[in-house]
């Protein structure tokens, strides 16, 4: 219970920095490896050819690939072209790490013909 009156016993504020503070234990390879398996799926659906066709035929995967800080020009597409992650992926770094696994699965050779 709470030491003041009417007050809950957990409050909104201390949920979400007890969330935040879980979440910051995770590296950004963690959460590319978190999301590996969402982004093979997402690269073998049918529904998504067309935009893993434009994703490496736009220079993404190559963009991606050849930079320095990966994590930097994953944000990038990230800000600028948002309908390459799906809808239920929410949060900067959870989007950016869709996008670096998403890059790790194309760089595959199935998918390089």
């Amino acid at each position: 219970m709470s030491i003041h009156p009417n007050g809950k016993a957990w409050q909104r504020s201390q949920e979400t920095g007890y969330i935040r503070g879980q979440e910051s234990d995770l590296t950004l390879s963690s959460l590319v490896e978190k999301y590996a398996v969402q982004a093979e799926r997402f690269a073998q659906a049918k529904e998504n050819a067309n935009l893993v066709k434009v994703f490496i035929s736009s220079g993404k995967l190559e963009e991606i690939s050849n930079a320095r800080n990966k994590k930097s020009a994953a944000s990038f597409i990230v800000r600028n072209d948002p309908h390459f992650i799906p809808s239920t992926i929410e949060g900067i770094d959870h989007q950016t790490a869709f996008i670096l696994a998403l890059a790790d699965e194309l760089q595959k050779p199935n998918y390089n013909q």
